[in-house]
């Protein structure tokens, strides 16, 4: 047998205690980072900006306000809890300056810069302040205020879902909140015409969730039948 050997050290500014066994690591006390320096994976974003795994976050004492997601180049936060039974827009409302997408292959198109403007250009519309963008753009949480949050397009969706949706889900079950029950869509941003809009498909189950399933609905829908629309608001990292 080898030695028992304590290691401090540091990430950042963070301390991370890892105790091994000879060569052999037997254990490793909070995985915490500072937001900056975290690398690839889910995390609990806390008020002071560290990335804290589901593991260590009771441990930390650190207060959480979203869920970041790292892998390569996305760097994003996500609510941990869900906006149910909202409409796209409640008004007979159409924005052409965000073009219309008529096919989930072009929605799909749209990128995270793409979808940022199209939620600053409903923004500034006095016809659109009843809408999922000002949904999002009210929402705050901890040091993320109103103002910071928008509606993701379909492309960041799917970065949420189907790669990071099983601990994303697990996260939220901490909060006692809403990303584990029943079956929704989730609201883009994205235009399909000037009456519809595009929304994800998401259940509780992961494994029914379909690559591309994009399904369109009226506006001023808050229902699919069964699955209820909600938003899920995103944040940038």
């Amino acid at each position: 047998m080898g030695n028992i050997i304590l290691d401090r050290g540091y990430v950042g500014s963070s301390m991370v205690e890892k105790l091994y066994l000879g060569n052999e690591l037997l254990y490793q006390r909070l995985e915490m980072y500072p937001k900056s320096e975290a690398p690839n994976g889910v995390y609990i974003l806390t008020t002071d900006d560290y990335c804290v795994t589901r593991k260590d976050y009771v441990e930390s004492g650190k207060v959480g306000m979203g869920i970041a997601i790292i892998q390569s180049n996305l760097r994003l936060v996500t609510a941990y809890e869900l906006i149910r039974e909202v409409t796209w827009n409640p008004l007979d409302a159409k924005h052409e300056g965000l073009g219309y997408y008529a096919t989930w292959q072009d929605a799909i198109t749209v990128t995270a810069a793409q979808g940022k403007e199209m939620n600053a250009i409903l923004n500034n519309s006095a016809i659109f302040n009843t809408g999922v963008n000002a949904k999002a753009k009210e929402y705050s949480k901890g040091t993320l205020l109103s103002g910071l949050w928008y509606v993701p397009a379909a492309s960041q969706l799917y970065n949420i879902t189907i790669s990071n949706w099983a601990e994303v889900r697990e996260i939220s079950k901490l909060f006692g909140l809403t990303l584990t029950t029943g079956s929704y869509m989730l609201w883009t941003i994205i235009q399909q015409s000037s009456g519809s809009a595009w929304a994800v498909n998401m259940r509780y189950n992961p494994e029914y969730f379909s690559n591309h399933e994009l399904t369109s609905y009226n506006k001023k829908q808050t229902t699919g039948g069964s699955p209820v629309l909600a938003l899920l608001p995103v944040a940038d990292l």
